[in-house]
């Protein structure tokens, strides 16, 4: 016999239940939705299904607003409901565009930490010996660079046009 305790609300705030088999003595927390759907279907859900709020509300777990959905389906309706309703900015500005190419040549762009004095004496410094850690490190407190930008620069893959 099992038994069931709930339904509330978890801490990420989506709703849960307790089933509690006497028999085995196991507790399992689990969707209540998801619970709800398959006592409806008399069947565990696939790996390859969701439950789907018809409304969009998942907290109205009325039997009549749950169905199920196949999970790549349901994740392909959510996004384009996120883009019809501009919940979701893909759109590039040609700025934006431009700065993205530059970095991918290798060029300096208008958000550059590094100006190109620096880049060049810190090349200097690398390429003689490649004792990398140090200078790194020296870089990291003078300018509050992330270790990966400085990398990169030092390496050439940024900052490409100072020689």
């Amino acid at each position: 016999m099992k038994k069931i305790y709930g339904p509330y609300t978890a801490k990420d705030g989506r709703t849960r239940i307790v089933v509690y088999d006497t028999k085995t003595q196991e507790k399992k927390t689990v969707s209540y939705p998801k619970f709800l759907v398959e006592q409806k279907i008399g069947r565990k859900l696939t790996s390859q299904e969701v439950v789907h709020h018809k409304d969009g509300n998942p907290l109205n777990n009325i039997a009549s607003n749950l169905q199920v959905a196949k999970r790549s389906k349901h994740s392909s309706s959510h996004m384009k409901y996120l883009y019809a309703h501009n919940l979701i900015h893909v759109q590039q500005s040609v700025e934006q565009r431009q700065n993205s190419s530059k970095r991918i040549l290798g060029e300096k762009n208008i958000n550059a930490k590094f100006t190109n004095k620096q880049v060049k004496e810190w090349r200097l410094r690398y390429f003689p010996n490649k004792s990398a850690k140090q200078l790194i490190y020296e870089i990291q407190i003078a300018t509050n660079a992330k270790i990966r930008s400085i990398k990169n620069m030092l390496k050439g893959i940024t900052y490409g046009a100072v020689a």
